[in-house]
């Protein structure tokens, strides 16, 4: 994994526990005490944040720093465009078996 993606990866990691947690940008500014501006462009993967940054951020989302280095995690909307895609080349019996296993976790 290149720098880049890096970058790409924990800003979507930190964008998706802000939005999990219904903050906005501007919340977890203040509980971070970190500019908005600065906490976009991290989302976005366009800043490098520091070590002390990361901390903060950590902090004002209520996690720990090693839950932001997740970068095997893929956002909400990577990880529906990697299901739909699978989906649309399943056969009908994987499709039948996907649903009851669904069913069954969501109780």
């Amino acid at each position: 994994m290149d720098e880049e993606e890096l970058l790409r990866r924990v800003g979507a990691r930190i964008r998706d526990l802000r939005r999990a947690g219904n903050l906005s940008l501007e919340t977890l500014g203040e509980k971070a005490d970190l500019h908005p501006t600065h906490l976009s462009a991290v989302e976005r993967g366009q800043r490098n944040p520091s070590l002390v940054s990361l901390a903060k951020i950590a902090r004002g989302l209520g996690v720990d720093i090693a839950s932001l280095l997740d970068v095997g995690h893929r956002s909400r909307a990577a990880a529906k465009s990697a299901l739909q895609e699978r989906l649309r080349d399943a056969a009908q019996d994987d499709l039948e078996r996907l649903l009851r296993i669904w069913d069954a976790l969501r109780g």
